[in-house]
């Protein structure tokens, strides 16, 4: 990826009551399934990063978060993430675990930037994203579905 913009990033899989938190968010490209996460600022480490984006995304304290072990390495696709292609031409990915800790966030005033988000089973996100990966060719990568194989 020699001389390639490379973007850090991270994603997080996060537990409440034996299900997973899949986010549906809407693009210029279409309806991308995946996971709450973003770039690493500067500074910045991936642990904290996971638990930013999460309560950036979709309004959420974590608790008892752990590094998965799993990492993802995306090469650009042109018209993927028409918002993105341009800046981005590679990334990493760095998938966490956690748990939603219960807290209401509501007063704090959090709106997440995903669109929407749903509590599925670790097997209706594994079918999702595949079908999802078959037909859009980006979302959350292999890291991910790698992980959640243990669990089905």
């Amino acid at each position: 990826m020699a001389n390639e913009k490379y973007r850090e990033r991270v994603e997080v899989l996060i537990w409440r009551n034996g299900l997973v938190l899949m986010t549906v968010n809407d693009s210029p490209g279409g309806v991308w399934f995946g996971l709450p996460g973003g770039g690493i600022d500067q500074g910045e480490s991936p642990m904290a990063a996971a638990i930013r984006e999460t309560l950036e995304e979709v309004g959420i304290r974590l608790k008892d978060v752990e590094d998965t072990g799993e990492v993802g390495i995306k090469q650009g696709i042109p018209g993927a993430r028409p918002d993105r292609s341009i800046m981005y031409m590679a990334s990493r990915t760095y998938l966490y675990t956690g748990k939603f800790d219960g807290t209401d966030t509501s007063v704090l005033g959090i709106e997440g930037d995903s669109t929407d988000f749903k509590w599925v089973t670790p097997r209706v996100f594994a079918q999702t994203m595949r079908e999802h990966y078959r037909k859009n060719a980006g979302g959350t990568g292999d890291h991910a579905l790698r992980y959640i194989q243990r669990f089905l």
